[in-house]
């Protein structure tokens, strides 16, 4: 069984960063090899021997609830595909090493403060993300805090920007209408001809968007928001998407 899948049968069920039927096992590697739990053990980071003994092998590495700040030794773990980073002391400027085979990073309850820095490195570094989760980060907002719908949904189609093709992002799958290339989103947000407008005046990366986003069509999300509500009012008739698990 290769380590994404056994990430995967982790995962379901359960709240991300909160996995601690998982993380209290001691720290070992999976049947095949390729899945190791480094979590609970007051780490600031991973010694060169456990690298070199395990980096070449490990697809799931869970390094939650230690004291990290650098990621810089996940060089020699390049074959990860999930990385668990949850309760650590990550901030905007702990970026992990190109990792051009990871699909799946929670970075869950850490310090991430300026949002579009660092998602713009993560992206650089690791562009195949699918699954990511910042919850609990400062920059992130929450409704349960407090936050409004509309500064919720721009900080989602905000992390679309650097990363378009994710499939869920904090524990919600991603609706089509909500990535940068939807034309039902864009067309919520402003009317067609200010966005052919912007379209005119800028080169269409992500951060090009990202920082459009923010600038020019940043008060329109609250109508998204209240789109969204109607369009998931209409669909009651849809199954609901299991909790926590990856679609």
């Amino acid at each position: 069984m290769r380590g994404a899948e056994l990430g995967r049968q982790v995962a379901e069920g359960r709240e991300m960063g909160e996995a601690d039927e998982f993380r209290r096992e001691p720290a070992k590697s999976g049947p095949d090899e390729a899945v190791l739990s480094l979590a609970y053990r007051d780490l600031t980071d991973v010694s060169n021997y456990v690298a070199d003994q395990h980096g070449a092998r490990v697809e799931y590495l869970d390094l939650s609830h230690n004291k990290i700040r650098n990621l810089q030794f996940l060089a020699r773990f390049d074959r990860l595909t999930t990385l668990v980073l949850d309760h650590n002391r990550l901030t905007s400027s702990s970026i992990p090493p190109p990792l051009p085979r990871l699909k799946t990073v929670w970075i869950n309850h850490n310090n991430v403060k300026d949002l579009a820095p660092f998602l713009r490195a993560l992206r650089y570094n690791c562009p195949n993300i699918l699954h990511l989760s910042l919850i609990g980060n400062p920059a992130v907002p929450a409704l349960v805090s407090g936050s409004s719908r509309g500064v919720f949904y721009r900080y989602r189609i905000l992390v679309l920007t650097y990363f378009p093709r994710l499939l869920s992002l904090d524990q919600q799958r991603v609706e089509a209408w909500e990535r940068p290339d939807s034309d039902t989103l864009w067309a919520k947000v402003t009317s067609p001809d200010s966005w052919r407008q912007v379209q005119r005046q800028v080169s269409v990366t992500a951060s090009d968007v990202a920082d459009k986003v923010s600038t020019t069509v940043g008060h329109g999300f609250d109508m998204v928001a209240t789109w969204w509500e109607a369009r998931k009012a209409d669909a009651d008739a849809r199954p609901p998407v299991p909790r926590n698990t990856f679609v």
